[in-house]
């Protein structure tokens, strides 16, 4: 009855509501410019493969609803470009941010190039994965601009503070809620705006809800030089008290190997809105990091093959907590065991005001094994 780690981390995160089998991503374009807004941008789609590959481009109404603007398919080891407004449309349309849905082997960015210096470009790849936290070097702000483009990924209004943090990490200056993004909103502006220069200086970008940003700096108008490159907003964890908690406890529960040398046993039960087989409780015996017997409590009968890798060791449960911060949910809540370290409880849900998407995973009662 052994199962090894990766097949238990794998179940687990599919378990859980994190898709691994391949399927089409979603990436974020976070600014889009019309013709007389001081840029020019393209997007562009490259396709890496030997086969053709295919995408949709959506762009999102007020209510977070995805509507698509164009699809195609980009031929083997080919390359298209999009103008924004020719996806528009008429002139009363407004594509300020789009949404992406590639297929493996795509990749998809943005040519910005200044209308005021023609030489003036750069590329920018599209953002994979929103957060609740970010970063961007500055520059010297009596030369260049810093600008940011932040799209709230949430259905309800955020708001964001920002942090300016010397070259050692100390904090220099806060201006806590400075901005607010209604739901499925987008806001531009400039770092100087809310700072004074200091050489080597982050501004982090921290809110209560996921955004994708992008960073884009630019000679200063009239200055001796005419230049544009992507400033790229570095991804912080949206977890980090959570993160240092996952290390402590893990280290914790290494540490209790000494004592738990023969193996042990838990209970465990999932809560999802899934097929009933899997919220059924049972008790799981480990040895030697491996699963060696798992026993539903109600009866004491065997889990049918199919459902034997839910039950996970508390190893693969720690890897696959891990995992799942960094795919940015909307909320997570863990606990651990104060003796053992291992996780007692992790709830997990995936996006606000999607229904049953939540899941839980309670784990007690450990003991050792004789």
């Amino acid at each position: 009855m052994k199962t090894n780690l990766i097949l238990q981390v794998s179940t687990i995160l599919t378990v859980l509501g994190l898709p691994l089998a391949a399927q089409p991503q979603t990436l974020s374009i976070p600014h889009l410019t019309r013709d007389g807004g001081g840029f020019v941008t393209e997007i562009v789609i490259e396709n890496d493969l030997a086969m053709t590959r295919n995408f949709v481009l959506y762009s999102v109404n007020s209510e977070g609803v995805l509507v698509p603007v164009a699809s195609d398919t980009v031929a083997a080891k080919g390359r298209l470009t999009l103008s924004p407004d020719k996806l528009a449309g008429d002139e009363e349309a407004r594509l300020p941010y789009l949404r992406a849905e590639i297929d493996d082997g795509l990749r998809v960015g943005v040519n910005y190039r200044r209308v005021d210096a023609p030489a003036a470009r750069t590329y920018v790849p599209a953002v994979e994965k929103p957060s609740r936290r970010w970063a961007l070097a500055t520059g010297k702000w009596d030369e260049a601009f810093d600008g940011v483009a932040l799209v709230n990924e949430e259905p309800e209004t955020i708001q964001v503070t920002l942090i300016q943090r010397n070259a050692a990490g100390a904090q220099v200056a806060i201006r806590e809620n400075v901005l607010t993004l209604p739901a499925h909103g987008k806001g531009l502006f400039v770092l100087s705006d809310y700072f004074n220069a200091v050489d080597g200086s982050v501004v982090e970008l921290t809110a209560n809800g996921r955004m994708s940003a992008l960073g884009l700096r630019g000679s200063l108008a009239g200055g001796p030089q005419n230049y544009l490159i992507g400033n790229t907003a570095s991804k912080l964890s949206s977890f980090p008290k959570e993160l240092e908690a996952l290390y402590q406890n893990r280290q914790k529960w290494a540490q209790a190997q000494e004592e738990l040398y023969n193996g042990h046993a838990f209970e465990y039960q999932l809560f999802c809105f899934c097929d009933p087989r899997y919220v059924r409780a049972a008790r799981v015996a480990v040895a030697q990091g491996e699963v060696t017997d798992v026993r539903y409590l109600d009866d004491n009968s065997v889990p049918e093959i199919a459902l034997l890798t839910q039950f996970t060791s508390i190893d693969a449960l720690f890897d696959a907590i891990e995992e799942t911060l960094a795919q940015e949910p909307y909320q997570v809540s863990i606990q651990y065991d104060e003796q053992y370290g291992y996780p007692t409880e992790f709830a997990i849900d995936w996006a606000l005001g999607v229904a049953d998407d939540g899941t839980t995973i309670v784990v007690s009662n450990l003991t050792p094994l004789e």
